[in-house]
């Protein structure tokens, strides 16, 4: 049981052939392929430009809620206005609302859709 506590002597046909052995290369049956890697480069764009369209979205999406609160707050000075206009600013008001409104509903959308994107494309990496 001594030899397997220690080393063979450097110079010993046990080193030497386990040496030579060590620079034989390994021959695969197969070529090399190179696919996966445009696969993988393809995964990173699509994760990269769906981060980039559910960002641009969620941006959206803030910018169309400020804008039907700040329509929301505008039907507080209906009353100021005189007979004349009221009508008129009344009239202004609710299409703008319906406007935001639907610019709030697109971009939430976008971002959902945007969202789904991101997984596909997790699940592709």
């Amino acid at each position: 049981m001594e030899f397997l506590f220690s080393h063979p002597p450097p110079n010993s046909i046990t080193v030497h052939i386990v040496n030579s052995k060590g620079c034989q290369h390994h021959f695969k049956s197969t070529p090399y392929d190179r696919d996966w890697k445009h696969l993988k480069l393809f995964g990173r764009k699509t994760y990269s430009s769906a981060s980039l369209q559910f960002r641009i979205a969620n941006y959206q999406a803030l910018m169309a809620k400020y804008d039907y609160q700040s329509y929301s707050k505008l039907n507080s000075f209906i009353e100021r206005f005189p007979d004349l206009l009221k009508e008129q600013f009344k009239a202004m008001v609710n299409k703008g609302l319906l406007m935001a409104n639907t610019s709030l509903q697109s971009a939430l959308d976008a971002a959902d859709r945007a969202a789904h994107s991101i997984s596909a494309a997790i699940m592709m990496r």
